[in-house]
């Protein structure tokens, strides 16, 4: 079975001092990210391609305590229902559904810090990189049903969900295993939650591609299944013959997963302050609301504003409880940059005031104290 880095180019990368020689080959453009308490060293490769390091610093040392990949792409895709399934110190994987679907598919997160971000009741955008591990091209429907008849050309296999015990790799007899799942289930005390799915479908289109750093291909094709296009990244070894549109690809694949903004209008309150807002409509249409998030965690009140009443460049001013505390955020256009600004562990009274004074008295507040989350939520 080829390994996740070999789906981007990489080869013999066996090893943590492997990965140290990538980050020092590349310590010049490599980017520092704090999210929560947690520190990462992201190396970004022809716009795509994202290792993240995970590090502590102990005695003036870096330590790389955890490390990931990603594959960033345009296609963005709508979940819902997500749910945290499986977490330790190394991995964290949230369980969604694609809309208008029933199944539901796991997706390992770079950073389970990103988790109170994310409320099981909203629907959320979402970007998926799938890892091929075994792949098979089947050139006609003959040929497919021929080694799967009990299979849909476009249907997906969750296999992460079933709690497998995957010491069993590789993956060649997975289709026979799901026959006996049940037993598997039941007499695996070991057995956890993982991010692999076995994913059917037709070629739209792919793309023989060069990793920059190792000089390496690898291909990224776009596959057609069931509800939805996935993003599939495949070792060159993987292709076993010439690939063309309209082929029919299985593989098993492991999921990484970036959780984007939530979808509009799927806020608690949403309100556009087209002119100026009096005290009167500050306590119907903000503080009301505002109020009712303590029975409603996780929800979200917003404030947009339309470009030509934008105060100081912003757009936009929001709230929502988590816990036993509120967070307000403030969105900026920067010179046609977005921008995202975060106080953090307000009561109630001090979230309200801050949205009457950027509501009511038209008063922007000195964003130079509140923390800049532009790199964790815009344009994690």
């Amino acid at each position: 079975m080829v390994s996740h880095l070999q789906d981007m180019g990489f080869e013999n990368v066996n090893s943590q001092d492997d990965l140290i020689k990538i980050l020092r080959d590349n310590i010049e453009v490599v980017e520092l990210i704090t999210i929560g308490n947690f520190d990462f060293l992201v190396y970004c490769i022809d716009d795509c391609i994202q290792l993240w390091y995970q590090v502590e610093v102990v005695d003036e040392k870096i330590i790389i305590e955890n490390f990931t990949i990603h594959y960033d792409t345009d296609k963005v895709q709508k979940i819902t229902n997500p749910e945290w399934v499986y977490e330790d110190e190394n991995r964290a994987i949230l369980q969604v559904h694609f809309e208008e679907s029933d199944y539901p598919l796991n997706l390992e997160l770079k950073a389970k810090p990103l988790s109170r971000e994310i409320s099981s009741n909203r629907t959320y955008y979402c970007q998926i990189a799938c890892f091929a591990e075994e792949l098979e091209i089947f050139k006609t429907e003959e040929a497919f049903y021929t080694k799967h008849e009990n299979m849909g050309i476009k249907s997906i296999i969750p296999i992460g969900t079933f709690n497998l015990n995957y010491e069993e790799k590789p993956f060649k007899h997975i289709y026979h295993r799901l026959h006996s799942i049940d037993e598997l289930y039941l007499n695996n005390e070991e057995a956890y939650q993982t991010s692999e799915a076995w994913i059917n479908g037709v070629v739209q289109s792919f793309e023989r591609k060069i990793n920059s750093y190792t000089g390496k291909g690898y291909y990224h094709i776009v596959l057609e299944s069931l509800d939805t296009e996935f993003d599939i990244l495949a070792a060159e070894e993987l292709i076993d013959k010439p690939l063309e549109i309209n082929d029919i690809i299985s593989v098993v694949c492991w999921l990484s997963g970036k959780i984007g903004k939530a979808v509009e209008g799927n806020s608690y309150y949403n309100y556009v302050n087209n002119e100026t807002m009096s005290s009167e409509d500050f306590i119907e249409l903000i503080e009301k609301p505002m109020k009712a998030l303590q029975d409603k965690p996780q929800e979200h009140i917003v404030v947009n504003f339309q470009s030509s009443e934008k105060m100081n460049e912003l757009t936009f001013i929001q709230s929502a409880r988590y816990d036993d505390f509120y967070l307000v955020e403030i969105g900026k256009d920067d010179n046609g940059e977005p921008r995202l600004y975060r106080l953090d562990e307000l009561d109630l009274n001090k979230a309200i005031q801050t949205f009457y004074e950027v509501c009511v008295l038209k008063k922007l507040p000195d964003l130079s104290t509140w923390k800049d989350m532009t790199k964790e939520i815009l344009k994690k």
